[in-house]
């Protein structure tokens, strides 16, 4: 969990206090308080911030998590069978150009042979 600081005009947020889930994970219970220093760099006074994640507000976060997971799933799932698809496509020219040179010393037919695959590959 972060806490950031800005202007409230300005859409720069600065980092302030960080905690990790072990850190205040332990222990927790609704209705308390998890602390963070929060002292700015450079200021001499010491600043503690609170936060109190009620269990309304897992529960929303939660549900606004899955919301975005159940969207964003399909799209990863097509990215994903797009970049299988590719590394078929670029696998098969790599075992062509193998074939190729793989025993002999190339040609110039041979090198232009290469550079085709390679362009097809590419444009694939």
């Amino acid at each position: 969990m972060k806490i950031y600081r800005g202007p409230q005009t300005g859409k720069r947020w600065k980092e302030t206090a960080a905690k990790k889930p072990r850190e205040y994970i332990k222990g927790w219970e609704p209705g308390q308080t998890i602390s963070f220093n929060a002292t700015i760099d450079g200021v001499q006074r010491f600043t503690e911030i609170g936060v109190q994640i009620e269990e309304a507000d897992l529960l929303a976060l939660f549900c606004a998590f899955l919301k975005n997971y159940r969207q964003k799933h399909p799209e990863l799932l097509a990215e994903l069978e797009t970049s299988r698809t590719e590394l078929r496509k670029l696998r098969s020219a790599i075992r062509q150009i193998y074939r190729l040179i793989a025993f002999k010393t190339p040609s110039e037919e041979t090198l232009k042979e290469v550079r085709d695959i390679a362009l097809k590959a590419r444009e694939a």
